[in-house]
């Protein structure tokens, strides 16, 4: 009998250019899903085609396949309780946890003090591009799909996600939708909140920052975070 894997793959391939370029797996050696992911990634290495696009698989892997991802507003009616309000405790975890308010500042980045006041304005702005503006000028989707991300046969409800078209922040929501499941969300968490990473809200730039172009008048520049850089999130494929 063939078992059923999720895969779920965190800082898992390092990519190493060499020729056309190959992935060495650092973590998850030995572990069967992981094995033959990490060969389909080199499957598809060209001169021309490297890395990998994201998420692609070859087709001649056929015991991988994906989710099938849904718009949580798609479900609303089906599977969320009318009191509950996933969307606003969601907001709320990604702005305590990974939002550098700066990014949601109106102001220049060296006018940033960390008010009260501050604070709210750029709470509100967060909650502005998060909830109401037109998705037609800042997409954003808020995706969910169930899958066994514990392999204990019982799917939960993962949620994506997805601004300005990019997927990054990921977690898993309780089994009727109603909250979050942190515990489970710590599977899928593959970076540690701003806290504790010690990150600060702004940086000073360096010498050699401010020889480029554009940066001639700034001093102080936000330091990014999650929702506004690219990363690497947790992947989920099923092995059959």
């Amino acid at each position: 009998m063939m078992r059923r894997i999720f895969l779920i793959l965190i800082l898992l391939l390092f990519p190493v250019a060499v020729f056309a370029g190959e992935y060495v797996l650092v973590k998850g050696k030995g572990v069967e899903v992981c094995e033959e992911y990490g060969k389909n990634l080199n499957s598809l290495q060209t001169m021309s085609n490297w890395p990998v696009p994201f998420g692609k698989i070859n087709p001649e892997f056929r015991d991988f396949s994906k989710p099938k991802w849904e718009n949580l507003m798609d479900v609303w009616s089906d599977r969320v309780p009318r009191d509950a309000n996933p969307h606003l405790k969601i907001s709320d975890f990604f702005w305590k946890r990974d939002v550098n308010p700066v990014e949601f500042f109106r102001g220049d980045a060296s006018k940033w003090r960390g008010t009260k006041k501050q604070y709210a304005e750029a709470y509100k702005r967060y909650s502005f591009f998060r909830h109401e503006i037109n998705p037609r000028q800042v997409p954003n989707n808020h995706l969910v799909a169930e899958i066994d991300i514990d392999n204990d046969s019982t799917p939960e409800p993962v949620y994506l996600d997805q601004m300005y078209s990019t997927p990054t922040l990921m977690l898993i929501l309780k089994p009727d939708y109603s909250d979050i499941d942190y515990e489970k969300t710590k599977l899928v968490m593959m970076h540690p909140s701003r806290k504790k990473m010690g990150i600060k809200d702004v940086r000073v730039l360096t010498p050699e920052e401010r020889k480029r172009p554009g940066y001639k008048d700034v001093t102080t520049v936000s330091t990014g975070d999650t929702l506004h850089t690219l990363m690497e999130f947790p992947r989920f494929y099923r092995h059959s």
